[in-house]
């Protein structure tokens, strides 16, 4: 009983940081989700540690995600003329983005393992 009731703490986490991101977007002009997601990696930095119930809970939602594509399937098919016309747009863009994403998280990985390896030696 007390497992399940760390889980239902867990989702509750979830759900708090989500609607505080909701809040937060009435000023900051960010997705709610996004801003959420921003909490809650703010909370867990700051006490160093995933729970394991939150652990537990997140990671069944990282399985179930796969069924949030669905509708997006379903949308992309319904528009499939318009997408087509855009085609080429629409790769340009998927492409650059990827190659910007992909540098961006290279080049902070990058700058935060030298830092963490200049810390660690100078121990």
């Amino acid at each position: 009983m007390k497992h399940y009731f760390h889980l239902l703490l867990a989702v509750l986490a979830l759900i708090f940081c989500w609607l505080v991101g909701d809040y937060l977007s009435v000023f900051i002009k960010l997705p709610a989700s996004l801003l959420g997601l921003l909490v809650m990696l703010s909370i867990l930095l700051s006490i160093k540690r995933v729970p394991k119930s939150l652990d537990v809970v997140s990671a069944w939602a990282l399985r179930s995600m796969a069924l949030l594509f669905i509708p997006v399937t379903v949308g992309a098919a319904a528009y499939l003329t318009d997408l087509g016309a855009w085609l080429w747009l629409l790769l340009l863009a998927i492409l650059l983005s990827t190659v910007l994403s992909l540098a961006l998280t290279a080049w902070l990985a990058q700058k935060l393992l030298v830092k963490s390896e200049v810390e660690s030696a100078g121990e």
